[in-house]
């Protein structure tokens, strides 16, 4: 089973990827106009994949495959996962980051 989306925002890592490219946005930047990451935060790492890799279908992460797949992109033996949102976010509507990235 592939992740390849925000569950939150329903934005795919196809329209990450896209945004961080035609943008040249840093990993904060595509998180702050996808808004990706302000619900659950479960996206985060994956994200994180995304911009390193280029890939947009992930497999499920264990801290395991997160940390070989990082320093595989990064040659980072020390990789740790992105910040974690914040439990007091409001969870945003789905479609909303498609929105902010086509208009």
């Amino acid at each position: 089973m592939a992740v390849n989306r925000c569950m939150c925002t329903g934005t795919t890592f196809a329209q990450v990827k896209r945004c961080a490219e035609e943008t040249g946005a840093s990993y904060e930047q595509v998180l702050e106009m996808t808004r990706c990451g302000e619900g659950c935060g479960l996206c985060l790492p994956y994200i994180k994949l995304v911009l390193l890799s280029g890939l947009v279908d992930l497999p499920v992460l264990t801290p395991e495959v997160y940390k070989r797949l990082i320093a595989q992109y990064t040659q980072s033996p020390t990789a740790q996962p992105p910040r974690q949102c914040c439990e007091s976010r409001e969870e945003h509507a789905p479609g909303m980051a498609a929105k902010a990235i086509s208009g």
